[in-house]
This record gives structure tokens, sequence and C-alpha cells, in this order.
């Protein structure tokens, strides 16, 4: 896609993220002349009718919102099978970043925040969309200090969106409210309560549940109650404590009515602040008053003293022609005097009072085209600064102040800001460092980490590096540094013994002997393999795997129990014949545990999953029915991108659910029938 030019209009420059739909690519709108993010549609989902009508239903919708606090739509369009959307491209920190960086945001920049977010909220809810995914990483600071919701991409209109439909429905699970991850009816309420997730983040620097899988979490959000939050933020106002609070309330009807009683409680506390402490104050909603200069009086020439005159002697009177004369001269010299000074009054007039002119835009151009627009337009261009930059080519306007389209006075100084280029450093090297310190060590250089291969090594530890690309030299900050890292010892691998037609017991100690552990136990019907012994497993016979993987199996029920062969219950039954002491005895208590379901509420399906083209990913299927478990786990592997699999899953009950998670995201969940 790289260099592509899209519509004859957008051109493609560089990848700046992905998501499980879309590529995100920074582009050059040709026409414009401005910087925009293109949002396409991966390959291989680009060919499913279902995946294209999601993507034109994000755009559809994405679009139809204008509000000061959301990313703004272009564009969207198809060409050549290639779906792409055209966004506003923000320059900034998103707030994930800011956290991480700070810790913790002060109670008023969190409050703010906060309400620049309902704000963006409740104009999507008043046009019936709900986002889906409100999480720090979509929550952007620009430059210019303002506040940014941005992707929309699993946002749907509420009149057409229910959880059981399949898809890319749900966002992330740290921020999931519990009608997410429970499959109830989602509204503008879920995004009151990722809201308060996010709002607990800022002002104590944690998110409130933590699991080791997505499903720990998930539990978490519908059972638990998160840690106290005045706990980790004794100095936390306690009405601010109460607002994260009622957020957060795991009963929707418990939370805000919507996002403008959200956004009125933050008002009310009289503690939010007006911005970021790093911004500055521009001056460029300041009236330019640079070229005024104020009316002064200036003294006649002379000190005004009356001057001592000389004596002198008696004259003749000259004669009356000569006054006439004098008196001609005099009038003319006052009207000369005059006419000069209307006309300097006029000249000095433009020059206290210039016309008002608006200033062009020339960011994205080079300096020397800039300043030639400028000086068109009657305006002085001054280069403030050079700075270094990832973005914008050498000797490129980054910045401009004032701003353009904004009325000045004419000769007004716009300032510039022009890019030196990127800056290069120096690549240090990180071969046998371990993965975390590699990254640590390259992030204080301005750089990334980027794994391109995992070797599996017996000389080293896991997670150590083995190699890098390149080695040493310079390259431009932000660049990314390939290594390749050891996975595992090739020692700790072990074979999974074949437990088929084996009894529970006997394959339990199989595994146990091997190193291995036996994981989840499925039930099933079979005509040919005896009740209680194993007919499947997985991990198959004779993979590699590592020490202490668990196996999961498939046991026999026995053979399905035909309705010919069904016992018929009489009318009537006649009790046994109690004994005395039976009868004189207290009746016992029913059993409290579930009672486990018969052979006749069986479910099955086969599901199909593709990973997406790229790095591995891992696949954790779960399946939710009656049993006393309730959420048992299918499968849970690190599958290469690209690679299709095939998984049974099977539950019980009136109602059994199917989910699978693809990389920590919930792609699918199907209620089997």
């Amino acid at each position: 896609m790289l260099g592509r030019v899209l519509a004859q209009r957008y051109e493609i420059e560089s990848e700046i993220g992905a998501g499980g739909m879309a590529i995100v690519y920074l582009g050059q709108d040709r026409l414009l002349c401005r910087p925009v993010a293109v949002k396409v549609l991966r390959e291989n989902y680009a060919k499913d009718e279902d995946f294209v009508r999601r993507f034109r239903l994000e755009a559809q919708a994405a679009a139809s919102l204008s509000h000061p606090n959301v990313v703004n739509i272009y564009d969207v369009g198809e060409e050549d099978g290639i779906y792409y959307l055209v966004m506003e491209y923000l320059a900034g920190t998103d707030l994930k970043t800011l956290i991480k960086q700070r810790g913790k945001l002060s109670v008023g920049q969190g409050l703010w925040v906060a309400a620049e977010i309902a704000k963006a909220l409740e104009h999507a809810h008043a046009h019936k969309i709900v986002h889906r995914d409100i999480k720090p990483h979509n929550i952007v600071l620009t430059r210019d200090g303002r506040i940014k919701v941005t992707d929309f991409g699993i946002a749907r209109a509420v009149s057409s969106s229910t959880l059981t439909q399949t898809g890319f429905v749900l966002g992330s699970v740290h921020y999931s409210s519990p009608e997410q991850v429970s499959g109830g009816q989602i509204s503008g309420a879920a995004d009151l309560y990722s809201l308060g997730v996010v709002m607990y983040e800022m002002f104590t620097g944690h998110l409130p549940f933590e699991g080791e899988t997505p499903v720990s979490i998930a539990l978490k959000h519908l059972r638990e109650e998160p840690p106290a939050i005045e706990s980790l933020r004794p100095d936390l106002p306690a009405k601010v404590a109460l607002i994260v609070k009622k957020a957060m309330a795991k009963d929707p009807k418990d939370r805000f009515a919507n996002a403008g009683q959200l956004l009125q409680a933050i008002w009310e506390t009289g503690l939010m602040a007006t911005g970021f402490d790093n911004t500055e104050e521009s001056d460029e909603d300041l009236e330019d008053t640079s070229s005024l200069e104020t009316t002064k009086l200036v003294p006649a020439v002379g000190n005004g003293e009356l001057q001592p005159t000389e004596v002198v002697p008696e004259q003749k009177k000259p004669r009356r022609g000569s006054w006439g004369r004098k008196f001609l001269w005099t009038f003319l010299i006052l009207i000369l005097f005059a006419g000069l000074s209307w006309v300097g009054l006029l000249q000095a007039r433009k020059m206290i009072f210039p016309p008002d002119v608006p200033v062009p835009d020339v960011r994205g151009m080079p300096v020397e085209e800039a300043s030639e627009v400028l000086q068109q337009a009657g305006l002085k261009p001054s280069i403030d600064q050079r700075v270094h930059s990832l973005e914008v080519p050498e000797g490129w306007v980054i910045s401009q102040d004032p701003r353009g389209s904004r009325i000045v006075k004419k000769h007004r100084t716009v300032e510039l800001v022009v890019s030196r280029g990127p800056r290069l450093v120096e690549v240090p090297t990180v071969v046998g460092l371990s993965l975390r310190d590699a990254a640590l060590l390259l992030d204080e250089r301005g750089l990334k980490v980027r794994v391109l291969e995992e070797e599996a090594s017996d000389d080293v530890e896991v997670d150590q590096i083995l190699s890098q690309e390149p080695m040493s030299g310079s390259v431009p900050e932000g660049s990314s540094i390939d290594v390749v890292i050891a996975v595992r010892h090739k020692t700790t691998t072990v074979v999974v013994p074949d437990l088929r037609r084996l009894s529970l017991d006997q394959a339990e100690q199989e595994l146990l002997q091997r190193g291995l552990a036996m994981g989840n136990r499925f039930p099933d019907f079979s005509d040919d393999v005896p009740e209680g012994l194993i007919i499947d497993q997985n991990p198959r016979p004779e993979a590699e795997v590592p020490q202490g993987t668990t196996v999961d199996v498939v046991y026999s029920h026995g053979p399905r129990m035909r309705p010919e062969t069904k016992a018929e219950i009489p009318d009537t039954v006649e009790p046994p014949p109690a004994s005395k002491e039976e009868a004189e005895s207290e009746p016992e208590e029913p059993p409290t545990a579930p009672v486990e379901p018969t052979p006749d509420g069986l479910k099955r399906a086969t599901i199909t999953i593709r990973v997406p083209d790229g790095p591995p990913q891992e696949v954790l299927v779960l399946v939710v029915d009656d049993t006393k478990v309730g959420i048992r786990q299918v499968m849970q592997e690190l599958v290469d991108g690209g690679e299709t699999i095939v998984r049974e899953a099977v539950g019980y009950g009136p109602e059994v659910r199917v989910q699978v998670y693809v990389g920590g995201w919930l792609i699918l969940e199907e209620y089997l029938r």
C-alpha cells in the first residue's frame, strides 16, 4: 500500500497502526495539502460481504458525528477491492501514554479530561451511536490542547445492534461494562461505565481489575467490586470518588442517566481545571495591537516663553503693496501646510490602522513557498525555530502562528516552525539482554523494538535477544530495531501421548509421567467407544508441546438413547412403605448443588477460526452453559498468523453460548441451537 494513491488524491506514506478489521496509514491529501489518516479494511476481510457491510456501517455512523471532541471523517470509498476511510490526522499524545508518563493526573486535569469525553459521548448518544470501546488508547490530547475521542470502529447504531450478533462487537476487556462481557443489551450506559474505569485509572494510575486471562478479568467486572479508590488516592475529594463509583455501578440503572448528567456532576464539583498545565496560553485569540501607537501631544517649536526683543530705531513704514504680498504668501504657506498635513495624516492612518487580511495556511509547504505565499498576502514571514520531525520533511513548515484562516492586520509577522527532518540516534547493542530490558534501553534513545522472529535455544534464557538488525550505526528517531528472541529451551518440549480409548485415570497417570497435566474433560455420545473411555484429545497425539501443558480430552458418555427405547413413566407410582424411624425423622433438605444436565440437553458445533495475517496471536475458545462450571475453556493456543484452525464445542442446557477471543479481543459470540 505504501506509495499508492487512492481516488487520485490520497497518497499512502506510512503505516501508523493496526486493528482487528483494518490497518491505519498516514496519508497526504494532495488536493488540500494536509496530512490525513487512511483506514483500510484488511485484504482477507475485504472479500467477506459481512465484514464489508460492517465497514460501511462504521463509516456511516462515524460520519454522522460532528463535534469538537470527536475525530472528523473526511471521505469513504472503494477502489480495486480496497475499502478505505479517510479521517482527521491527530498529532498529539494518547491518554494511555500520558498516564504512564505521569503515573496519575491531578484532580482538576482528570475532571477536565473526563468532561471533554462526556461531551463527545453526549453528542454520539444523541445520534443513537454507542462507542463500545472507550479507553485511554482512544483518547488523544492534541498539540493545541484539545481532547479528541477516536476510533468509532466498533460503534453501532443502537436501533440495529445487539450483542448476539457475530463479529467485532466488544472492546478491550479491561474497560468493558458488565453487560458487554455477559452478553446483555448494550446502551449508552456501557460507555459511561468505561469512562468510569478511565477516570479510576487517571486518578490512581492503576486499572480497577487485573487478571491472567481475559475471562478472569471479565468475571471480575461481573462479580467483584474494585479496590476502593480512596485507598489508592487518599487525597481524592469524596465528591469525586462518588462520581467514579456511580459511573462504575454494576447495574446500568444505578449509573448516571446519561452523559449530560455525568458532565453536570463534574461541573458541580467546582474542581475542574481548564486544561493541562503543560499547554501554554496562546496569544492567537488576543487582539493584535502591535502596530497601534498611543496619541501623544507634540510640543511646539521653541520653548513657548517670551523672548527679549531688541530695541531698534524707528524706520520708515512699508508701503501698502508689501503687506498684501506678505499676506498672500502666508495664506499659500498655510494651505500647503494643511495639504501636506492631510496627506501625512492619511499615510499615518494607513500605518497605524492597516486593513484586515486572512492568514493563509502554509503548513505542509516548503519554507520558500510558504514565505512567498505570506508575502503575497501582505504578511511578513519569520522562522521562529527549527525542530526535528518524523512526519514532516526537512525544510517544510510544521506549524504557524497566527494559525491559518485567522483575520489579522496587514503587515503582521507570521512565525513559522520549520522541520529539520528526523533526529538521528546511535543504535545501542541489545544482544544478550532480555526483551523487557532491551525495550527500556531503546525507549531511552527514542527507538522501538520489533520482534522479527522467535527461535528456540538451549544456550540462553527465554526472552533473551539472540540478534538484532541493524547492529550499529545511526537511524532516525522513532525507528524500530528488529530482534530475534529465544522463546523456550528445546529440551523442555515433550511428545503428547495417545490417550484415546484409555480411562480418565489412566490418561491422567500417563500425562503426569511425561510432565503434562489433565485439562478440561468434556463428555460426548459415542456408539463405538465404551462409556468412560477417551474419544479424542487436544493437543493431538505425537504433538510436541512444552512441559506443563494441559491436555483437554473428550470421553464417551455411552451410546445416544434412541426415542423408541425411552422408558415411559406410569400415571401413578406407589411410594415404598416407610419405616417407623423414617416416619418420625425430619425430612432431609434437598441438595443445593445444580443437577447435572441430561444427555437430551447436549448441543455441539464445529467452529472454524482464521487468525489474521501477521504475528502469532493467542486463540481462546470458551463455552458458557448450565453445567456446574458455567464457563469452560475449549482451547487456548498461540496460533501463527494466517493459519486456519477447526475446533468442536460441546455444551448442555437450553442456552449454550460459544465465545472466541483472538489476541484478547472477542471476535465471535453465538448461541448453539
